[in-house]
């Protein structure tokens, strides 16, 4: 009888030893995408409330025409996606203002370098912005879903029509705990 328990016991206690032994993912970086970020894996800090990281990055603006972010006081700040299953989900969204200051114009052959500050605590805390998924690893990419085309020369966006995604999506990266 005590073996039998012991061995009911030990299944569990053995895929949480397999699941930390698990090892982190990786990627190649991918040049193809305008937007990059400066690393391929990031590290997740972990405090009282939740995870925290930088990341670097950069738009090199290829797409033929101005490119317009709206903001607030500067905040142009994109989001963040995650890969399950070989599809892509929203998984972090910074918390901004919403207010309107002048768009932030990137010419046309012009090259924007922003650093992401990422802070997050789990899903179902009460502190925002919260990760969407319970497993804060993984593989990820940018997505700057408020970038659009300029409608004129004054840099005013063009709310009617967005950017083609891959103008505005990044290379994959990972990260880890």
């Amino acid at each position: 009888m005590m073996n039998r328990l012991m061995s009911r016991a030990a299944v569990p206690a053995a895929a949480l030893v397999l699941a930390a032994c698990r090892p982190a993912p990786t990627v190649e970086r991918d040049p193809a995408p305008l937007l990059q970020s400066d690393a391929l894996a990031y590290e997740l800090r972990r405090d009282d409330v939740g995870y925290s990281t930088r990341i670097p990055y950069t738009f090199r603006n290829e797409t033929g025409g101005d490119v317009v972010l709206p903001n607030c006081n500067g905040d142009t700040r994109p989001m963040l996606q995650k890969e399950r299953d070989g599809r892509w989900y929203d998984a972090w969204e910074p918390f901004m203002d919403r207010c309107l200051s002048p768009a932030v114009v990137i010419r046309a052959g012009g090259t924007f370098t922003d650093t992401l500050d990422v802070f997050g605590a789990p899903p179902g805390s009460n502190v925002l912005p919260t990760f969407v998924f319970p497993e804060v690893e993984g593989v990820y990419r940018l997505f700057w879903v408020q970038a659009r085309p300029a409608s004129d020369s004054s840099g005013t966006p063009d709310e009617t029509r967005r950017l083609d995604m891959r103008f505005v999506v990044s290379n994959p990266f990972v990260l880890v705990r």
